[in-house]
């Protein structure tokens, strides 16, 4: 959340779309989308992983977890 601060992504209506953390340029667009993925992303946080959880007890989203595990994920 800092780092989003810091670049100034949060505008009248919520977060923007993106931002191009070499530059800091914005893109000053809203997407529903974003929105609902941010929202999940807090609930998830604060909520100790629950959606997380909730989705790697049901079989599909249990199928991907091997090749997740292969992944790097990373912000620097």
């Amino acid at each position: 959340m800092k780092a989003l601060k810091n670049f100034k992504m949060f505008g009248k209506y919520g977060f923007y779309d993106s931002v191009n953390v070499e530059t800091g340029e914005l893109a000053k667009a809203y997407l529903a989308l974003d929105q609902g993925m941010i929202m999940v992303s807090i609930a998830n946080y604060l909520q100790d992983g629950v959606i997380r959880d909730y989705f790697h007890s049901d079989v599909i989203g249990q199928t991907p977890e091997e090749l997740l595990k292969k992944e790097v994920f990373s912000i620097q």
